[in-house]
């Protein structure tokens, strides 16, 4: 069984990725972005749609998941990576049995987090240059279980080289100030003319807004709801839900506490100034009433 989380950058996919992977059915495939664009190539944004599905796109990513679930020796395999919010229908058009989790957080938490983010980053290329690009290279190696799967990564980032010191502008001409997270369509209208605080709410619109179109194109019963609220509050309650949506048994013994961080809920009207707090709301206000969380 392949099970896809689609959600938002920074909105508790590594977290809950980290939960199921404790089952003794489930294992994780942190973001295999090598696997996925492997036969088409790196493009200006995520989307990737039923255009992009070929033969041998489908021959591909169909054989590595396999080969993937059998050197695991488990059931399921967790793909939760953020950009599969911008490929739903080509997921879809690849495995008809797939699953989709959609975890949704407030929209005012997750433009914090992605600021911050973004912030942190562009600090650190700046400062590290080169150091901070092997770091990061390192640590991305090491989310993967098999030296297979790592050599590929290897493979698709010398084969596309666009990785190094550039970890949003994938175009190199528009690499004028360095970014982070989902790049959605139409981003390189925008990045570097609005602020960061705008344009980290963006990413959280765009992206629920794709979300949300995808999924009235999947069957109701291959997509379970979850918010990442309910997740930290009562987690046994969430993941009772998510094991019996994945058709497995779920035990209290798997342990869960330690990912888990109630202090991060609420932090966008303690970190942000009035202005600030301004600039994002006239973005995702709307979407904020859409998912009821206003």
């Amino acid at each position: 069984m392949k099970i896809f989380i689609v959600s938002s950058a920074r909105s508790g996919s590594t977290i809950l990725g980290e939960i199921l992977d404790k089952h003794k059915d489930v294992v994780q495939w942190y973001e295999p972005y090598f696997i996925w664009d492997y036969k088409i190539g790196p493009k200006g944004n995520d989307l990737r749609t039923q255009s992009d599905v070929t033969d041998i796109v489908v021959e591909y990513v169909r054989k590595e998941f396999n080969v993937f679930l059998k050197k695991s020796k488990k059931r399921v395999v967790v793909d939760k990576s953020p950009q599969n919010s911008y490929k739903i229908d080509f997921i879809y058009s690849i495995f008809p049995d797939a699953k989709f989790i959609h975890l949704t957080r407030d929209g005012r938490d997750v433009v914090h987090s992605v600021y911050r983010e973004t912030i942190n980053r562009r600090t650190a290329v700046k400062s590290q240059g080169l150091i901070f690009v092997l770091k990061e290279i390192y640590s991305a190696l090491s989310r993967q279980y098999y030296w297979r799967n790592r050599l590929q990564a290897i493979v698709y980032e010398f084969k596309t080289m666009h990785r190094l010191g550039n970890y949003f502008n994938k175009n190199k001409s528009l690499n004028k100030q360095i970014g982070w997270g989902i790049r959605f369509p139409g981003w390189e209208k925008v990045h570097g003319k609005v602020s960061d605080v705008v344009f980290s709410a963006m990413q959280w619109t765009e992206a629920e807004k794709y979300i949300e179109q995808s999924l009235k194109k999947i069957p109701n019963s291959n997509i379970l709801q979850v918010r990442y609220e309910d997740l930290v509050e009562e987690p046994e309650i969430s993941l009772k839900a998510i094991y019996q949506f994945m058709g497995l048994d779920y035990s209290e013994s798997m342990g869960f506490g330690s990912v888990l961080n109630k202090n991060k809920i609420g932090q966008f009207y303690k970190y942000f100034n009035l202005n600030q707090q301004s600039e994002a709301l006239s973005v995702v206000s709307d979407t904020l009433d859409r998912l009821n969380y206003q």
